[in-house]
């Protein structure tokens, strides 16, 4: 398990914070440019604007997991209730249109931060959706001093070039979003940080699995 480092957590912070500032300007400068009635006389311009825009969001979703890492860093892991994360999760993943369940032992907690915790997980999911075919199963299950939760999504394509490849660094199967890499990375780190592991494998053919391993702990 890493030792927390409020320094540098706190320098991550505040980095992230500083850039946040910058690309809601640009994003916002961007959002001024379009027509009030929507109207675009010139294309060109109309594709120029629109990419700004989405570079700027993407941007943000990606400064956005650099707050978690500075988090993540800055606090020591604590005794948190399992059923309580996912439940989190879960509400975020309805929010985003998935439609998801989870049974959570009775009992299950893990040595993890409470913000930092729901967040990961929900990074996992989103990944596990956008690589597959509607919304991943998800499974919670305790064994040797760890809890483990999984997502497992259903796709098309051969796994196997993606699993020569999930151990490295900003690489997600998903659909090469630039912030779902980042995501994926950071959950990593952090799971590795707390004492854990992020694992991917394949259970069945057409099927890619993450398992989110986190150190079981004393309530």
């Amino acid at each position: 398990m890493r030792d927390a480092d409020p320094e540098l957590g706190g320098f991550l912070r505040g980095f992230a914070h500083e850039l946040n500032n910058l690309l809601h300007i640009a994003l916002s400068g961007a959002e001024a440019l379009v027509p009030e009635d929507g109207v675009w006389a010139d294309r060109e311009a109309a594709a120029v604007v629109a990419d700004m825009e989405a570079a700027s969001r993407l941007a943000v979703s990606v400064v956005a997991q650099l707050r978690l890492l500075g988090r993540a860093l800055s606090a020591s892991p604590a005794p948190l209730s399992l059923a309580d994360a996912i439940d989190e999760v879960l509400s975020r993943a309805g929010s985003a249109g998935l439609d998801l369940a989870c049974d959570v032992p009775d009992g299950a907690v893990v040595a993890a931060d409470d913000f930092c915790l729901p967040a990961v997980l929900f990074s996992l999911v989103s990944e596990a959706a956008a690589a597959g075919d509607g919304a991943p199963t998800l499974n919670c299950e305790g064994h040797d001093g760890f809890w483990r939760v999984s997502m497992e999504a259903r796709v098309a394509a051969d796994v196997e070039p993606w699993l020569n490849r999930a151990e490295q660094p900003f690489f997600a199967p998903g659909r090469g979003r630039a912030h779902d890499a980042v995501a994926v990375s950071v959950a990593r780190f952090v799971l590795s940080a707390w004492g854990g592991a992020l694992r991917v494998d394949s259970p069945a053919p057409h099927c890619l699995r993450w398992t989110a391993e986190l150190p079981a702990a004393a309530p």
